[in-house]
């Protein structure tokens, strides 16, 4: 008992909850840095539950835009994944070729991941 006393204090004392807005501690890449990732971006698969996006350069922070949607602010993790600024658990992996050029995004929600090839 005093063992399950012990951790259940060092859990509550020296944890803290994460949300999106503290996630982004990795240091902003600049604007010349994101805007490689900008552009239109369609699922891999033909019949998959996410549709097309466009990822924006918009006041030096990369945003997911949709037709039917707010844009969506994304908060930097490290150079190639970013975080939803609004606390949904989503996030995005850009990934590049050996050259350094964006070929897709990876899109990690709650319901999967999505893989969206980018046209442009």
């Amino acid at each position: 008992m005093k063992t399950l006393i012990k951790i259940f204090i060092f859990i509550f004392c020296f944890t803290k909850t994460v949300s999106a807005q503290t996630v982004g501690t990795a240091p902003p890449p600049t604007k010349e840095y994101l805007i490689k990732y900008c552009g239109n971006y369609i699922p891999s698969e033909y019949e998959t539950q996410v549709g097309p996006m466009s990822i924006i350069l918009k006041e030096g922070k990369l945003y997911r835009r949709l037709d039917d949607d707010n844009d969506k602010v994304l908060i930097p993790t490290s150079n190639n994944m970013f975080v939803y600024g609004d606390d949904s658990k989503r996030k995005v992996e850009f990934t590049l070729d050996n050259k350094g050029k964006v070929v897709s995004v990876i899109l990690t929600r709650p319901d999967g991941e999505f893989i969206l090839q980018k046209t442009k």
